[in-house]
């Protein structure tokens, strides 16, 4: 009943190791790219319908399965953890579905655009400012 929180964090935490190696120069292989892009979709997806995630929460590790639910925030813009990769991913990915998806179920969230407890500090806004001033 948490694979949606656990795969929510585990993008978060890569989108982050990307833009610093972005940053340091490193190239991204277009393989892992094409990865986090699609497990973007499974997490918007599992987002809108629970249910989508239980071909892997019925395998019951370390949780308590049940059909169709997950134990996960029911608004995106509460979210204070692990929440820069929704701005980072808007960013990178301008054109791509998901991005209009988290752009309107973020709308009005400035609070997301400056906390983000797991890098220290949201990193929201500076891809924000970035992604208006393109």
């Amino acid at each position: 009943n948490r694979a949606l929180w656990y795969h929510y964090e585990a993008i978060g935490e890569t989108f982050i190791s990307i833009e610093i190696a972005r940053n340091l120069g490193v190239e991204i292989p277009p393989v892992l790219e094409e990865k986090l892009l699609k497990s973007v979709e499974i997490f918007i997806n599992g987002f809108e319908d629970q249910s989508t995630l239980d071909k892997w929460e019925s395998k019951e590790h370390n949780s308590i399965y049940k059909p169709g639910e997950q134990k996960f925030n029911n608004t995106l813009a509460s979210l204070r953890w692990a929440n820069s990769w929704f701005y980072i991913f808007q960013y990178r990915y301008p054109q791509h579905p998901a991005s209009n998806k988290l752009k309107s179920y973020l709308k009005g969230a400035k609070d997301s655009l400056v906390t983000d407890g797991m890098v220290g500090l949201g990193l929201g806004c500076i891809y924000e400012v970035a992604n208006q001033n393109r």
